[in-house]
């Protein structure tokens, strides 16, 4: 009788330990991912080379085509080979809108150092208008819908020279903590710049 005892106490033992680290290791719940994070580069960046360009389009998403709230704020963050953040802004555009940024004029002609970057990543995201207009230091509430489609143009070496190619940027999830990073880094960048830092937005075509 007190060998069944002793195993039933130890059989609620071993249930009651399983149970409890089935909840002390349990893993929370991964935040929310959201979409419209497109992730490129440019390389070559020379004024003696061919000019690459990013061409993003607002897609008409969200809001009303024809009024303001089909408008997003898409935001750029431009780094340097050393993956420090150079250049960013926020820059409006209209449902079935199109901005193309040059990467020589828009988008490292006022890099923090001083010095435009030949080589760095660029960083896509895009954001709902907020009250106050876009703004690259607060750009607003992100969607939880695809908004955006972006191009990058590309120098190659090619036998007579350079050679330009185009691709379509595949928009990747943008967790919480890396659309706060960017945008921190992106505040710093602009305190520090005193007026260095900040990328120009092209007209909307």
């Amino acid at each position: 009788m007190k060998s069944l005892k002793l195993l039933g106490t130890m059989l609620l033992i071993g249930l009651t330990v399983g149970f409890f680290s089935k909840v002390s290791f349990a893993q929370p719940a991964p935040p929310p991912m959201m979409p419209n994070y497109a992730v490129t580069y440019f390389s070559g960046n020379s004024l003696v080379h061919p000019d690459e360009t990013l061409r993003v389009i607002n897609i008409g998403a969200v809001g009303d085509v024809d009024l303001p709230t089909g408008d997003i704020c898409v935001n750029v963050y431009v780094f340097d080979a050393a993956q420090e953040l150079q250049e960013c802004c926020s820059c409006p555009v209209s449902a079935n809108g199109m901005l193309t940024y040059s990467v020589q004029s828009n988008l490292t002609a006022n890099s923090l150092t001083g010095t435009s970057p030949t080589t760095g990543v660029i960083k896509v995201t895009a954001s709902l208008v907020p009250p106050t207009g876009c703004s690259a230091e607060t750009p607003g509430t992100l969607p939880s819908v695809d908004v955006l489609a972006a191009w990058m143009s590309h120098l190659n070496p090619a036998p007579s020279g350079i050679s330009v190619t185009e691709d379509e940027l595949a928009t990747r999830p943008l967790s919480p903590s890396e659309a706060a990073d960017l945008i921190q880094d992106c505040s710093d960048a602009i305190e520090l710049g005193s007026g260095k830092a900040t990328c120009t937005c092209p007209p909307a075509a």
